[in-house]
Parts: C-alpha cells; structure tokens; sequence
C-alpha cells in the first residue's frame, strides 16, 4: 500500500509539474480534463471548420509547437497529435 501512495505522489508531483509548464507556453489550447493523472488531453477547435470537419493549419501548427516544447522539457514523455474531425488533440503521457 505504502509503494501505491508514493507511485501517485510521484505521477500527481509530475502531472502537476506538466500542467504548470503547458500553462507557461501560453498555448490557446485547453486541458480536456486536469483531473485524468494517466494522460494529458489539449485540444482546440478554434479555427477548424465545423462544417467540412476539418482541422486548422494554425491549430495543427500551435499543437506542433506546444509538442517540440514539451519534448525539451519532458523527453521521457509521449506527444503526440490527433486529429478528430475539425478538432486537434496533444495527448501527453509517460511512457508505457
């Protein structure tokens, strides 16, 4: 039990760590949920087209730029980038 509750210290310590620097790159990107410790979910719409489904340049471009600042920081991290219809996700998590 006691190894359970320092393995969550350990990923809440992290995850709040990483939540505070994808704050500080200023993205326009929101955190999907801050409370899911597993994995970080960023995704924006905003200049997707709702009608055609698809995903904007400009926001395939932000989450590019969030991805390469998150790698320097955190290498040991998975990003990676989706896109679902006019949406674009950065999904963030340790490594499996």
């Amino acid at each position: 039990m006691k190894h359970i509750k320092l393995f969550e210290a350990f990923n809440n310590s992290l995850h709040k760590k990483i939540l505070k620097f994808v704050e500080s790159t200023k993205t326009y990107m929101e955190v999907y949920d801050e409370d899911d410790t597993e994995e970080i979910l960023l995704t924006t719409r905003d200049n997707g087209n709702v009608g055609d489904e698809t995903a904007g340049d400009a926001d395939i471009k932000e989450a590019g730029r969030v991805q390469k600042l998150i790698k320097k920081k955190f290498p040991d991290l998975i990003v990676d980038i989706e896109e679902v219809d006019e949406w674009v996700h950065l999904n963030i998590r340790d490594e499996e």
